[in-house]
């Protein structure tokens, strides 16, 4: 066991009582001192030289903390009025060693297995704040005659986890939940509407909406009375659309250019004759299947049933750039 300060000692009733303790306390440690200093098992219990008072008791504690105390082995107290029980508590850092602050650890319950292996069971702020890190294993309530606490919680083979609130417990997370049925317009008052909602166990409860007032009209509209060709100037030709409301408007349509002649048609010829072409400008009007085979045909006329059956006798392949007579 490891003391800051020995000046407080209940049993003294003298000074020289103090003293003479004090004595037997520092020979003490001395022996024990000299006999384990040199073996490694003996882990000493330390306290910084700015502590006024700590108490270590164990092996391997280090009080850094005023007023901070370590029970047990490896137990490191760094704030204010810390207490570190157990074994090789985590080496949490501390705001102050030196005053009161709600962040700061109160308690810590370490179950670490070696220096290179801290670890906390449990820990309790000085705000009050709770961290365990491990399940918790909760029973039902049993304090005598003094009644649960709203917030307390138990568990019951009957009930599971259950939550004491407005004087009798509860599941913890409320009851069962209800669904939506329907959303109904009941009634109309004017602009306002009245819904009604009805939940899965039967109740209701109604909610309005008050429709906005109407807009004013917009502009009429206007159709179209007529599109007229009012002027044409060489290719252009302006149209004019006149409307409903007797306004008009103009657009231009510009024509095309003309196309190149295409090849000339002889004239001439009787119904029944295959005007066959033998030169520039040069037309034959006699008829044979060799000579549609054998020449340009320029254009065919109406022929008799028997002159076409004569042309499919000979197995002729009418070319594409036939001209039908028509004058």
């Amino acid at each position: 066991m490891t003391t800051g300060r020995l000046d407080t000692i209940a049993l003294a009733k003298t000074e020289r009582e103090k003293e003479i303790i004090r004595s037997l306390w520092r020979e003490y440690y001395g022996l024990i001192n000299e006999k384990y200093a040199n073996d490694a098992t003996w882990l000493r219990n330390t306290i910084a030289e700015t502590v006024l008072f700590g108490l270590a008791i164990g092996q391997g504690n280090h009080i850094a903390g005023e007023d901070s105390k370590a029970i047990g082995t490896g137990g490191i107290a760094n704030s204010f009025r810390e207490i570190v029980l157990g074994s090789y508590a985590k080496n949490t850092e501390a705001i102050s060693a030196t005053e009161w602050n709600v962040l700061d650890l109160l308690f810590a319950m370490g179950n670490g297995t070696d220096d290179a292996n801290r670890s906390n069971a449990l820990e309790i702020f000085k705000s009050g704040l709770i961290k365990t890190y491990n399940a918790l294993l909760i029973g039902p309530y049993s304090h005598g005659e003094v009644p649960p606490v709203d917030g307390m919680l138990q568990y019951t083979a009957e009930n599971g986890l259950e939550i004491w609130e407005d004087g009798e417990w509860g599941p913890l997370g409320g009851g069962d939940g209800r669904g939506i049925t329907s959303v109904t317009l009941t009634s109309t008052v004017g602009k306002v509407k009245t819904y009604t909602i009805t939940f899965t166990d039967d109740t209701t409860t109604t909610f309005n909406v008050t429709d906005g007032n109407d807009g004013t009209d917009g502009d009429d509209g206007r159709g179209i009375t007529s599109v007229t060709l009012t002027s044409t100037a060489g290719k252009v030709k302006t149209y004019t659309i006149t409307f409903t409301d007797d306004t008009t408007t103009t657009f231009n349509v510009t024509d095309g250019n003309d196309g190149d002649d295409g090849p000339g048609v002889p004239t001439g010829g009787n119904v029944g004759d295959v005007i066959i072409k033998t030169g520039t400008d040069d037309y034959q009007t006699g008829w044979t299947p060799e000579a549609v085979m054998s020449a340009e045909v320029k254009r065919i006329v109406p022929i008799t049933k028997a002159a076409h059956e004569a042309l499919l006798a000979a197995g002729t392949t009418i070319p594409t750039t036939l001209y039908v007579y028509i004058g």
